[in-house]
């Protein structure tokens, strides 16, 4: 009697564009996944390139597979949000085409999100690495437990700057229906407001155990995109908090606490790295914002001096850049138990 194939339990969205290569590495990390029937769903944002065949030579090998390209390029966002919106399955996970899942994430996720039907999804621990394949951030690391975490307890961890990747997370598919997708208005930071959001109103569980890789290039911490592409968002999301009715008072106000503070530190942070990288347009506007939207003088003063000297003297932004890459090299050097426990796990594709 012939086998009729598994109903999948799970569909890996990776929407894609001109990154073929990447993009195998990718699906391949999906479709590998043991012990669980997945529905592996690549949406091709009209690449016109050899992406195509890349998918069509992977389907011979994985029958879970599906594609779909686009007749015409609909941004970026839009097709994130097609390929979510195609999801028809128990269970989601979101996987970008330079990114990749590691053995044994799904069937983990979906046991622990079986045995624990209050909660709506499952957070694994993600690897943040550069281009030299060196684990640089782990953040789910320092959460300070492992297990169920009932609203609002992962919101403090959320907003206190430990964000999961969401290329580590499961969702259960009932949580499009119940509180939408990504929030539009929220620019670069709609994963930040939608994971805050869901971790005020759902239970989830969260494991440390390495689950995928997330690729950080270098243009991420640079400056290279102008504060317009951020900014406004996180100014919105301090006022949508305010609107979250799951939010008691007390949590409404330490919470919006400390996303404000983890706001402040990263614009400084972005500040002081534009400088390093004579992005001082980029540098100025954080000093503004700074002040303007956040009220904090001092930090906005030294920010802005430091611009100012470093724009009119060669000297001073040498040395402003030698302090500033030992400070870098020392907080990469705390995390080298991450390369060490877990260097081993990248890239064996």
């Amino acid at each position: 009697m012939e086998n009729k194939p598994s109903i999948p339990q799970i569909t890996t969205v990776i929407p894609t564009y001109k990154r073929p290569s990447k993009l195998k590495r990718a699906i391949v990390s999906a479709a590998q996944q043991l012990g669980i029937s997945t529905k592996v769903a690549v949406f091709d944002n009209h690449s016109l390139d050899e992406t195509e065949d890349v998918v069509n030579e992977l389907q011979k090998t994985y029958s879970q597979i599906i594609y779909h390209c686009h007749p015409e390029n609909i941004g970026a966002l839009g097709n994130f949000i097609h390929g979510v919106g195609t999801v028809d399955t128990p269970f989601f996970s979101i996987l970008s085409d330079d990114d990749y899942l590691l053995p044994d994430f799904y069937r983990r996720a979906i046991d622990d999100l079986n045995d624990h039907p209050e909660a709506m999804f499952w957070v694994g621990l993600g690897l943040h690495f550069d281009e030299s394949k060196k684990i640089i951030d782990a953040r789910v690391q320092r959460w300070p437990k492992e297990g169920i975490y009932t609203p609002p307890e992962a919101a403090y961890c959320i907003a206190g700057g430990l964000l999961p990747v969401w290329t580590s997370i499961v969702f259960r598919r009932e949580i499009l229906d119940d509180t939408g997708f990504i929030d539009t208005s929220m620019l670069g930071v709609m994963d930040y407001e939608f994971l805050l959001r869901l971790s005020l109103r759902y239970t989830l569980i969260l494991r440390k155990h390495p689950s995928a890789a997330f690729f950080i290039s270098q243009d991420t911490y640079s400056g290279s995109q102008p504060l317009s592409s951020f900014w406004p968002g996180w100014k919105k999301m301090f006022k949508k908090l305010e609107s979250y009715s799951e939010t008691s008072k007390i949590h409404h106000d330490n919470l919006s606490r400390m996303l404000r503070l983890s706001g402040e530190r990263m614009l400084f942070r972005r500040g002081v790295n534009a400088i390093v990288h004579r992005r001082y347009d980029f540098a100025k506007d954080a000093s503004t914002a700074l002040k303007e939207d956040c009220g904090k003088l001092l930090t906005s003063s030294i920010l802005s001096a430091a611009t100012i000297i470093c724009e009119h003297s060669n000297f001073a932004h040498k040395i402003f850049s030698r302090i500033y890459r030992n400070l870098e090299k020392r907080l990469i050097n705390s995390r080298r138990h991450l390369q060490d426990d877990f260097g081993h796990l990248l890239d064996k594709l």
